[in-house]
């Protein structure tokens, strides 16, 4: 989900670049993609045979001696000049120019929770887009610095792509307070955290200190949404409710499970607060999303919230039980619906230049990438 929302928001962006030059064409499965298919998008649909799993699979394969030729096939019928954001490298030897996203960098102590396999795939993955990919981003500084650290001097040409979130709908025309807590069944005020429960998401820390911070309110509430399952840490979610059944907490933590997109932006804009207490981040979507609405955030202090660095955040430490409960009692001592409604509305009015600078830096990329290949009837 949190993939296709970063593509939903480049589309966007790049549709938004004044005199752009860039011509976004999306290539689905059939049946895939309705979603991302923004006025101004050009699809093409694959299919056949070379569509199937086993191609896919053989594709990659080829890839890590020469080339994806399955997907280059689509991609030359397509005529498509430059590849961006495909799951896997295109190959040391395509044809077509090709630019990776590296979206998460992870760290070193959580991915040695990945399987044998699934380190040496991403290894892989990051080592040939490195090596060979005409170009290579990130969506934060601390995402590339992380890069450098582990893959050394090849890691030095990522260039950083700050993404910029869009809410996918019409915040003027979302529900109110009441009428969203009648739909969802929780009261009017409220904490939201809107994560998936992996482990390094940290939903640990708030659990506790809900538990702490109730003794001086007893009527405060998270509300979380997202997926439960850690495909590393099959347990942890049920871990985590039987501790806040042990905490006597089920009134002051709630899982809604997983929303449509507009239900979440609608809790997150009438929330008192937005909380993200994760242990690290490549970029983190939900905190992009609840800054481009302007609502104030409760974050942990790691590289890449710092430099999201909302207007109206406040920080603590990603083991700091005690300063989380302490800064969750002052949001919700100081709520005021109407200031908050005013510095969303300040927010706002700013977003529209962020998202097309946030869509001119990509486009710059892809026109390093045409200049770079010799292709220039695509930059005129």
């Amino acid at each position: 989900m949190g993939g296709r929302s970063y593509l939903w928001n480049l589309l966007h962006a790049v549709l938004s670049v004044d005199n752009r030059c860039v011509q976004p064409v999306l290539i689905t499965r059939r049946g895939d993609g309705t979603d991302l298919l923004l006025s101004g998008v050009e699809r093409f649909s694959s299919g056949g045979i070379l569509d199937s799993s086993a191609a896919h699979v053989l594709g990659n394969f080829a890839a890590i001696v020469a080339c994806n030729y399955v997907q280059q096939r689509w991609l030359q019928r397509a005529a498509i000049d430059v590849f961006s954001h495909g799951v896997a490298p295109l190959g040391a030897h395509a044809r077509v120019p090709w630019v990776y996203m590296i979206h998460d960098v992870l760290d070193p102590g959580y991915l040695a929770t990945f399987s044998a396999i699934g380190r040496l795939e991403r290894h892989w993955m990051y080592r040939t887009a490195l090596n060979h990919a005409d170009a290579v981003i990130t969506s934060s500084d601390s995402a590339r610095q992380t890069l450098v650290q582990a893959y050394g001097r090849i890691a030095e040409r990522v260039r950083v792509v700050p993404d910029v979130a869009t809410p996918r709908v019409d915040v003027e025309a979302l529900p109110t307070v009441d009428e969203l807590c009648r739909k969802l069944g929780v009261p009017r005020r409220y904490f939201l955290v809107p994560n998936q429960f992996w482990k390094h998401k940290n939903y640990a820390l708030v659990i506790e200190a809900v538990a702490e911070a109730r003794r001086r309110e007893p009527n405060l509430l998270v509300v979380a949404v997202g997926a439960r399952q850690d495909p590393r840490h099959p347990r942890h979610y049920d871990q985590l409710m039987s501790r806040v059944r042990a905490l006597q907490l089920q009134q002051h933590f709630r899982h809604l499970g997983l929303l449509a997109h507009g239900d979440v932006i609608a809790l997150m804009r009438h929330s008192v607060a937005v909380i993200n207490p994760s242990l690290f981040e490549g970029r983190s979507l939900t905190v992009g999303e609840a800054k481009s609405l302007g609502k104030r955030i409760l974050l942990s202090d790691i590289a890449a919230h710092r430099e999201h660095d909302p207007p109206r955040s406040r920080f603590f430490a990603p083991d700091d039980t005690f300063t989380l409960s302490q800064l969750m009692i002052e949001a919700w001592q100081t709520f005021d619906p109407l200031a908050d409604e005013i510095a969303m509305r300040e927010t706002a009015r700013g977003l529209p230049d962020r998202v097309r600078a946030f869509g001119r830096e990509y486009e710059n990329v892809i026109l390093d990438v045409v200049r770079e290949r010799g292709l220039a009837r695509s930059v005129e």
